[in-house]
């Protein structure tokens, strides 16, 4: 679940290949849901989301492989999918992902974790990957960073819980 730049809800349903976008407030009415008909064949399986940092969008984290992102044309539109990334190869099986600002106007990073190793990708302005970075764990994995609890994005840099091993990585903005 996320809560994106506009004040909406959007909550993955992974079994049924949808997300549902909800009105936030004390009813917390759903106002539609994405699912893979139509304009959006890239959603299957949404297994994470993450807010961009750039504009009201979002992205979607499916079948531990493909990134798909949804914007809104308007403040009054709905989301639509404008972009799909395939995951670099030594990533595929990924489960997590957070998103943030890289201080570049054209570009924001996301990280995707959980496949055995980190994808940093840079992604522009209209969706597409510019730049991608793997990170492979060294050794035994000192660092969680095949499997790790959890990513986050805070205050310039994203934070990696490296699950079973008890560490907590810090990657800056200025990789």
């Amino acid at each position: 679940m996320i809560l994106t730049a506009s004040g909406l809800l959007a909550i993955s349903a992974t079994a049924a290949s949808r997300i549902f976008i909800l009105q936030d407030g004390a009813d917390l009415e759903i106002l539609y849901c994405l699912d893979n008909a139509g304009g959006n064949a890239g959603l299957y399986k949404p297994d994470a989301l993450a807010v961009s940092s750039r504009g009201d969008s979002f992205y979607a984290l499916c079948n531990k492989k493909t990134i798909v992102r949804f914007s809104k044309a308007y403040p009054a539109s709905p989301y639509v999918q404008d972009g799909e990334i395939a995951l670099s190869q030594g990533c595929e099986g990924a489960r997590q992902m957070a998103a943030g600002g890289t201080g570049g106007v054209l570009s924001e990073t996301l990280l995707v974790a959980g496949g055995g190793c980190l994808e940093f990708m840079d992604i522009a302005v209209d969706g597409s990957k510019t730049v991608s970075q793997l990170v492979y764990p060294g050794g035994t994995d000192p660092l969680g960073f095949a499997d790790p609890a959890s990513i986050s994005y805070c205050r310039g840099a994203f934070l990696i819980a490296g699950g079973d091993t008890g560490t907590i990585t810090v990657f800056g903005n200025t990789m």
